[in-house]
């Protein structure tokens, strides 16, 4: 894992060591079920506050990457379908004939 993060790259710190932590998860460096570096450990790693550390933890939470246990720390998830992205959605709307001809429907009595 990268043990900096860039200052005045215009992305917000949270951003990078989420980044970061995502690709790591993403790439097998931490594999599944394995326990993610302590947030005081995350701190002095990437020079960043605790809360930037919170931040980055908590949207790899929201998207079921990780797994954080009270007391027992951060642990990666197994491979997660992710849910179908907004942008996908807006192409079918823009595009009903391909809905058309991709739904089927069946009656229930």
């Amino acid at each position: 894992m990268t043990s900096a993060t860039h200052a005045g790259t215009g992305v917000t710190r949270y951003l990078q060591v989420y980044t970061v932590l995502s690709q790591a998860l993403a790439a097998g460096e931490i594999g599944a079920g394995a326990a993610l570096p302590s947030e005081p450990s995350l701190v002095r790693q990437y020079g960043v506050s605790r809360t930037t550390v919170r931040r980055a933890l908590a949207r790899l939470a929201a998207e079921r990457c990780i797994v954080r246990r009270r007391g027992s720390g951060t642990f990666a998830r197994d491979k997660v379908t992710k849910a179908v992205p907004a942008r996908d959605i807006a192409s079918l709307i823009d595009n009903p004939r391909s809905v058309a001809t991709n739904t089927t429907m069946r009656l229930l009595e």
